[in-house]
């Protein structure tokens, strides 16, 4: 998980919602992407709006919470009055991120970022066009896509790091599958 200061990354709309007491941010260009994930859906409709990203985010901390072997873990985190940002950037953007924090000079699915405040779990960082173009070849929803990104976010939020070893990225993937099998 890469760490950064807090800084504007174009943050241009913006929607709040309370579950429980986990307090979601949206920021990004949502009109530019969600014209085209309708345009990419497969298989099942998809229609992405900012309720339906909130209600795949809610959804996805339920099943981390609830998750058999991270009761414990995601309850300490997932419990008191936090919140989570989801940042929705372009493809140049997300290089840049992925170049400055991990090395990597590729455009990636999802960074996560280690929460600057005790009261934050974090912030996502998602790049739509990587997103479409990875539910096109595993033949789901965009949809589908978005919920699957999500859950493997938030398990690096919580600590779960499948590049640091093999029994760690096992049992990271062994959650994330579980999760991602309840919603399918």
């Amino acid at each position: 998980m890469a760490r950064r200061s807090r800084q504007s990354l174009g943050r241009t709309q913006q929607g709040n919602l309370s579950f429980a007491k986990l307090q979601v941010e949206l920021f990004g260009d949502f009109e530019t992407y969600i014209g085209s994930s309708r345009r990419a859906s497969v298989g099942k409709s998809a229609t992405l709006s900012k309720p339906t990203i909130r209600l795949l985010i809610r959804r996805a901390c339920r099943e981390i919470r609830n998750h058999r072997s991270l009761r414990m873990r995601a309850a300490k985190r997932l419990d008191g009055p936090i919140s989570l940002q989801v940042v929705f950037l372009s493809v140049q953007k997300i290089r840049r991120l992925n170049r400055e924090f991990r090395g990597r000079d590729y455009a990636t699915d999802i960074l996560a970022f280690a929460p600057a405040e005790s009261t934050s779990l974090g912030e996502l960082v998602i790049c739509f066009p990587v997103m479409i173009r990875q539910a096109r070849q595993h033949g789901h929803s965009v949809q589908h896509e978005l919920y699957y990104m999500l859950l493997h976010g938030i398990l690096h939020l919580l600590g779960y790091d499948h590049e640091r070893d093999l029994k760690e990225a096992r049992r990271m993937f062994k959650i994330q599958d579980d999760c991602w099998n309840e919603f399918r």
